[in-house]
């Protein structure tokens, strides 16, 4: 999921936590045009995977598609390894 931090009725950081109280494992990436104004403690209270500052380009969203979908076949390979003990 990407949310920016600025929308209307709540910041993307609420959004965030709301999201992840409800799916511990979907990829959240926050964008925001504050880039390094950002702190650790805000990215980690929202559990947010990724901070991503605008301007960003279309290769920076590509590469974080290709990681979640890495992190899904990661994560889908050590199911299957579990359940067959």
């Amino acid at each position: 999921m990407f949310t920016d931090v600025g929308l209307p009725g709540m910041s993307g950081w609420e959004l965030a936590r709301f999201i992840r109280e409800r799916d511990e494992h979907i990829a959240l990436a926050v964008i925001t045009g504050w880039g390094d104004t950002v702190s650790p403690e805000e990215q980690t209270a929202a559990q947010a995977d990724w901070v991503v500052p605008k301007p960003f380009s279309v290769d920076r969203i590509v590469a974080l598609v290709q990681e979640v979908s890495q992190r899904k076949s990661e994560h889908s390979l050590y199911a299957e390894r579990g359940a067959s003990g």
